[in-house]
């Protein structure tokens, strides 16, 4: 069985890769044709272990991520196996498919619910997945700019950002961030509200990426 490290997952598969094979996937769940499995997670002493798969005939394949939490740290594996005769075809370290996966899920959406003529994008949490999201959306939208709020950014992130984008990036306050954005993406942990709901531009699209822990809250009421 071959290992597939996150380096050759990033010279071999694009962003719109992803989006193809995810679309296809989503059809085949959306005709009955596959079936996920939901998260679950255990825990002792600190350590968690969670675990989530899918099964898809129509792409040959049956799958499963698992992966520790470890004081807020995650190591990720995917393991895949072959619907036709249950081979287990390969393992891969599931860093940047996580990463690529997660950003063109919402490219999906937003291709389908965002204005076509998006120009200002607002990026809560500039870190890995924040980063794939900014760097996704430009490549769809003709950005005109990429507003940041990220308590926690490193200097120069906006300047790294910016190249890695082809955009103008700037770091703003979060009222800043999200008024006037036709793209809202949050890519945190916050356990509150990042901003107001009346904040929000009307027909603006937000994708709420962050945590799925049941104690952690991207968006107010208003914003729902």
């Amino acid at each position: 069985m071959q290992h597939i490290t996150d380096d050759m997952i990033d010279a071999a598969v694009s962003p719109q890769d992803a989006q193809q094979v995810l679309l296809d996937a989503f059809r085949s769940f959306g005709q009955g044709q596959a079936a996920m499995q939901e998260r679950i997670r255990t825990e002792a002493q600190g350590v968690k272990l969670s675990t989530l798969g899918a099964v898809i005939p129509d792409q040959k394949v049956a799958g499963a991520k698992v992966y520790t939490t470890i004081q807020g740290q995650f190591t990720f594996v995917i393991v895949l196996f072959s619907t036709e005769d249950g081979r287990a075809l390969a393992s891969f370290d599931a860093g940047a498919i996580t990463r690529l996966r997660t950003a063109a899920c919402s490219m999906i959406a937003a291709r389908h619910l965002a204005r076509p003529d998006a120009r200002q994008m607002a990026l809560f949490g500039a870190g890995v997945q924040g980063r794939a999201h900014a760097i996704q959306m430009a490549q769809a939208f003709d950005l005109e700019e990429i507003r940041v709020c990220d308590p926690y950014a490193m200097p120069g992130l906006a300047a790294d950002l910016q190249g890695a984008c082809g955009t103008p990036v700037r770091l703003c306050g979060a009222e800043e961030t999200v008024t006037g954005a036709d793209i809202v993406v949050t890519a945190s942990r916050s356990t509150t509200p990042l901003f107001s709901g009346d904040q929000l531009k009307p027909g603006c699209f937000v994708a709420a990426i962050g945590s799925s822990l049941p104690h952690t809250r991207e968006l107010d009421d208003r914003a729902l």
